[in-house]
C-alpha cells in the first residue's frame, strides 16, 4: 500500500508513529483534577473566540485549518467542544490555551479528540469539563487515539481506568512538504481512522 501512495501518488513517507487507543467506561472517582491557574477558564465556543481558536489550532497543527475548525471543532453535529481561555497579566486580551472536542459515535460510545492543550493541568481540565457532557458517562464506552510515547496522556488515561490497545504503526506521508505539528500540545488526536493530527 505505502508504494502506491509512493510510485503513483508521488507521496513521500516521513516516518513511522506509535499510536495507542484508549477505550472503556471511565471511572471518574479516580481522575485527579487539576488545580488550574485562576486565570484559566474552560468556556464554550463562541464567535468571538472563532479566529483565536484557528490560531491555536494552527499552532499545534502546523497549518491554517480554519475550515476544519470552523466545521468539525465547533460545529459538529453530533459533538461539543469546549476552549480553555486565560487573560494575559495586565491584558483585557483572551488567549487561547487549549481546546477538545467529545463526540457521538453511536448510542453508547463518544469519542474524545482533538485534545490540545499548553499543559497537562489545562488538558486535565478540559477532559473533566468534556467527560461532564454527559450525565451518563461511566456507562459509555470512551475512545481516544493518542500517541504510544506520551506518558502525560497515558497517566491520565489509567487514571480514568481505561485500557490501552498495544500500539500500532501509522505512516507520516505528505505530498508538498512535511506538516511541522507541535507533539507537545497534542495530547489526543482527532481521529486516528482519517489520520488527522
Amino acid at each position: 500500500m505505502v508504494a502506491k501512495y509512493r510510485d503513483r501518488n508521488a507521496f513521500r513517507v516521513i516516518s513511522n508513529w506509535r499510536i495507542r487507543m484508549a477505550c472503556g467506561n471511565p471511572k471518574l472517582t479516580n481522575f485527579s483534577y487539576p488545580n488550574l491557574d485562576p486565570i484559566i477558564r474552560i468556556v464554550e465556543p463562541s464567535a468571538d473566540l472563532i479566529m483565536k481558536v484557528v490560531q491555536y489550532d494552527a499552532k499545534v497543527a502546523g497549518m491554517n485549518r480554519e475550515s476544519w475548525c470552523r466545521n468539525w471543532v465547533l460545529n459538529h453535529k453530533s459533538g461539543k467542544s469546549f476552549i480553555a481561555v486565560s487573560n494575559a497579566p495586565g491584558s483585557d486580551e483572551v488567549q487561547v490555551t487549549g481546546y477538545g472536542q467529545i463526540h457521538e459515535v453511536n448510542m453508547n460510545r463518544v469519542r474524545i479528540g482533538p485534545l490540545y492543550a499548553e499543559d497537562d493541568s489545562v488538558a486535565r481540565a478540559l477532559i473533566a469539563k468534556l467527560l461532564s457532557h454527559y450525565s451518563d458517562i461511566e456507562m459509555r464506552d470512551v475512545r481516544m487515539s493518542i500517541v504510544a510515547d506520551d506518558d502525560r496522556t497515558e497517566k491520565m488515561v489509567l487514571e480514568l481506568g481505561l485500557d490501552l490497545s498495544q500500539d500500532y504503526f501509522e505512516l507520516r506521508m505528505h505530498t508538498q512538504y512535511e506538516v511541522p505539528f507541535d507533539k507537545d500540545r497534542m495530547f489526543v488526536f482527532s481521529d486516528s481512522d482519517v489520520n488527522f493530527v
